[in-house]
């Protein structure tokens, strides 16, 4: 069946995809919305393999250079056996959610907006198709960028510009908060703020005389606790910039987290798999 869509999701360039393939996945229930996201992703220059919960061909996965999966719920036993060759793959994965559950740790994820309006099925799947095309292009459409001179090149895709923009803020707010340890005037270790004040840093005891060096001058620290080969470290002043902590696990392979509990022990954790 051909794709419907309106003309926004329809003008992106049939070379989007520049021969790349994509591995496309979702449930016997969401054929006809997987279907027409195949046809737009395959309109847009994308090679793709299909996998279902009849099955799929683990021998496929190495020629994808990414996994996307339309998923109704998080009951899905199906998807579990193709999620773990995704990630022993170590494809990146792109969720499109028709409904609102917990997700699996992803790359990104899309919920589709619920339908609303006296439209017939075939007209609310038509814009729920378009909107969920559009995004995918927007994720995919990912030039290969020549880095230089320290800083971020501009790319014309306004959906990556932004996010360039964003990650560069936020790459330079945790390098400000990485500061130095001295013993004695030399250099000792690292730091990272975790809050205005409080610092992390990787040495399994405080020897003596040690300080954080500052622009403006050396403070000294004291240990507050420890566990893990962290040690963490309270300052008598307060910082400007700091990586605030999270309280859950991450729901992206990209991201580590430091947790931190009410008796200021530290437990670092990651998830298990990567991404190229």
């Amino acid at each position: 069946m051909e794709l419907t869509v309106d003309q926004r999701s329809t003008a992106q360039s049939a070379t989007a995809g520049g021969g790349r393939t994509l591995f496309l996945t979702g449930s016997i229930g969401d054929e006809k919305l997987t279907q027409d996201l195949q046809g737009g992703l395959q309109n847009s220059g994308f090679t793709i393999l299909r996998g279902s919960e009849r099955g799929s061909d683990a021998a496929t996965f190495p020629q994808a250079t990414a996994a996307i999966a339309v998923l109704s719920s998080d009951q899905n036993s199906w998807f579990e056996r193709d999620l773990a060759i995704i990630r022993s793959a170590h494809l990146p994965l792109l969720v499109v959610a028709l409904r609102a559950f917990q997700l699996v740790p992803c790359l990104a994820a899309y919920r589709c907006p619920p339908a609303s309006g006296p439209d017939d099925a075939d007209k609310r799947d038509d814009k729920r198709t378009a909107s969920a095309l559009t995004w995918l292009l927007q994720v995919l459409d990912r030039p290969q960028l020549q880095f230089a001179g320290g800083s971020l090149p501009t790319i014309s895709s306004p959906f990556w510009s932004r996010r360039l923009d964003l990650a560069s803020v936020d790459l330079q707010r945790a390098a400000q908060a990485v500061l130095p340890l001295t013993v004695g005037g030399r250099f000792f270790s690292v730091a990272v703020a975790v809050s205005p004040t409080v610092v992390v840093a990787p040495i399994p005891e405080v020897p003596n005389g040690l300080m954080l060096k500052l622009a403006s001058e050396d403070v000294a620290v004291q240990q507050i606790g420890s566990s893990k080969q962290l040690t963490v470290l309270k300052l008598p002043v307060a910082l400007p910039n700091f990586v605030p902590l999270a309280s859950n696990n991450p729901t992206s392979p990209l991201i580590a987290v430091l947790s931190i509990d009410t008796n200021w022990c530290t437990t670092p954790s990651a998830q298990p798999w990567g991404l190229p």
